[in-house]
Parts: C-alpha cells; sequence; structure tokens
C-alpha cells in the first residue's frame, strides 16, 4: 500500500510540477492546459481496481468536467470583465465550483 501512495504522490507532483514549468518557465499556457486537463482525469483510471468502478467513474467524471468547464467559463468571463486581483477570482470560482460539484454530488446519489 505504501508503494501504491508513494507513486500516486510522485505522479501528482510531476503533473503539478509540469503545469508550472510550461506555464511559467516555458510561457506556453496551451502546453499547461493540456497537462492539467487530460492526464489527470485518464490517468487516474490505472489506479483503480475494478472495472464496474471505473465504468462508474467514467460516468460520473462527465458531469464533473462539465462542471468544471462551465466553471472555467465563468472564471474567464469575470477575469474580462472585472478588474480585482485573479486570488479572489480564482477563489469565487473555486467556491462556485465546489457548491456546485456537492450539488451535483446529491443530487445523483439521491436519484
Amino acid at each position: 500500500m505504501i508503494r501504491e501512495i508513494l507513486f500516486n504522490f510522485i505522479l501528482g507532483g510531476t503533473v503539478f510540477s509540469l503545469i508550472y514549468y510550461t506555464a511559467n518557465v516555458i510561457k506556453n499556457p496551451a502546453i499547461s492546459a493540456i497537462i492539467a486537463a487530460l492526464p489527470i482525469a485518464i490517468l487516474s483510471c490505472y489506479i483503480i481496481n475494478s472495472t464496474k468502478t471505473l465504468k462508474i467513474y467514467c460516468e460520473k467524471l462527465l458531469g464533473v468536467l462539465t462542471i468544471t468547464i462551465l466553471t472555467i467559463g465563468l472564471m474567464l468571463f469575470i477575469l474580462n470583465k472585472v478588474n480585482i486581483s485573479k486570488i479572489y477570482i480564482i477563489t469565487f470560482t473555486l467556491l462556485i465550483w465546489i457548491i456546485l460539484q456537492y450539488s451535483y454530488y446529491m443530487i445523483k446519489e439521491i436519484y
């Protein structure tokens, strides 16, 4: 179990470092967006043992990604329209994302 946790930790750290490097050092946000969005959702499939669980994970992931795309759109809209610190905009967007994800989870669990 320790080995799996260590592997996951290293994998997450590598992905996070690649995002930082491509966005801030290379200054290529397109590559960092690809690294941030694609691998985490798909690479996570490797660590799910059961095929049945993997199928459910992929189904739930579609809803989660839809909410994520909508909240990123909201954040981009606010960034273009309002002249306040990006920290406030990111925090606001993250709070909205958490509320929507929680609501989605509760609705899906009930029905």
